[in-house]
């Protein structure tokens, strides 16, 4: 759930400043570009098919975002160019969920019966051990 919300607030934040001018008029532009937030929404959902639910609340992250110099962040062209965005969703998508299998199919035991955790943490070592190497 993180992973998702760190790329949503990166590619909202990205977009936004790909939308600021270069020299003059960046104090306005910025105003106008926290007015026109439920649009950028919109842009970002359509282009990265994502659902509305993905995004926060537009009231909460204006004001979050007017706590911020947008300029200082780098823009999405410049993000999407190192490959960072593939990056994070390759995590989000692909490997996290990977990585998770052999927790979700894994046994409980009584944390005061040593011989059962030594046994459990054993056989999860060997699951996850034989899924990195493939």
């Amino acid at each position: 759930k993180r992973c998702k919300e760190v790329f949503v607030h990166g590619i909202i934040i990205g977009q936004m400043r790909q939308g600021l001018p270069m020299l003059f008029g960046k104090d306005k532009a910025k105003k106008k570009a926290l007015e026109n937030l439920p649009r950028t929404y919109e842009e970002v959902g359509a282009k990265y098919k994502m659902n509305h639910r993905d995004f926060p609340p537009v009231e909460n992250y204006r004001n979050f975002l007017e706590k911020f110099d947008v300029e200082t962040f780098p823009t999405l062209e410049s993000v999407e160019k190192q490959g960072l965005l593939t990056k994070l969703l390759t995590a989000t998508n692909v490997t996290l969920p990977r990585m998770l299998r052999p927790v979700k199919r894994s046994a409980v035991a009584d944390p005061r019966d040593k011989e059962a955790v030594k046994d459990l943490q054993s056989k999860y070592t060997q699951s996850v051990t034989a899924q990195l190497q493939g």
